[in-house]
């Protein structure tokens, strides 16, 4: 089958997700478009693909999940060709994320070939896979995308047998979180993080204070120049509490074809 251009959409708050589909689109070596769903300037338009495009969906993975505003903006994107689906996560597990997002693609009219579930920097406690993806991941994932390649050129879409991940249905249920980020007083009103927040969850005019519509991404922690956006410390230590022991020791991606 020719695949004549590949589109990789992706909400990647933190930037690591993003990173992934870059490596595999690279792997793949054809022309590609970018469709960078995350911010709050995205367009918001729905948009189609042909058979001969291959579309590479990424989110990452939030207690188990995908994020549920990730999920809604997916399904602005349809099409009748194939598609990879990747759920970057924190080095604890990616539970029902996969399966979820594959669901989606599927929903869209697409015929999933491939899936991945790589490691990356956790986005609220990044002393876990801090470096990730690494030299070694990148050339992985520029591996699965020659390997992507191959079954694609092997096997007409009539053939495509569908693609199994791991995973339960119904997918995992997620508690309510009630912490949001704040800001200390090293913030000086900068804006870096009103101007980038996915969910416009921090205003112009009080900076400081995060809005109900966060997501806890971890994108304002990560960006912020001044480092003043913290957890709030209970929150933080209750974080630590649960998932340090669940994140110890270098864990593997998972590439599945």
């Amino acid at each position: 089958m020719h695949i004549s251009a590949i589109h990789c959409v992706y909400f990647s708050a933190t930037y690591t997700t993003s990173s992934y589909l870059r490596y595999i689109a690279e792997g793949m070596g054809i022309a590609v478009t970018e469709h960078d769903i995350t911010g709050p300037e995205w367009a918001n338009k729905p948009m189609s693909f042909g058979e001969d495009e291959l579309v590479i969906f990424g989110g990452p993975v939030f207690g188990g999940r995908i994020p549920a505003l990730a999920a809604e903006r997916f399904k602005l994107f349809s099409g009748k060709g194939l598609a990879v689906v990747v759920t970057a996560y924190g080095n604890r597990a990616y539970d029902d994320a996969l399966l979820e997002l594959r669901d989606v693609a599927e929903k869209q009219g697409f015929t999933v070939v491939a899936a991945a579930a790589p490691i990356a920097r956790h986005s609220l406690l990044s002393h876990h896979a801090t470096e990730r993806p690494d030299t070694d991941d990148r050339a992985e994932a520029i591996k699965f995308g020659r390997n992507i390649l191959d079954k694609i050129n092997n096997m007409p879409l009539s053939n495509m047998p569908k693609l199994h991940v791991k995973g339960n249905f119904p997918y995992k249920e997620l508690g309510a979180a009630a912490w949001r980020p704040y800001a200390t007083d090293e913030c000086n009103a900068c804006q870096v993080c009103v101007r980038r927040c996915p969910t416009r969850a921090i205003s112009a005019q009080t900076p400081k204070a995060t809005g109900e519509a966060c997501i806890r991404c971890g994108r304002c922690l990560l960006i912020c120049p001044q480092k003043a956006r913290k957890i709030p410390d209970p929150v933080f230590a209750m974080l630590r509490e649960h998932i340090d022991p669940l994140c110890a020791g270098r864990k593997e991606s998972e590439w599945i074809l």
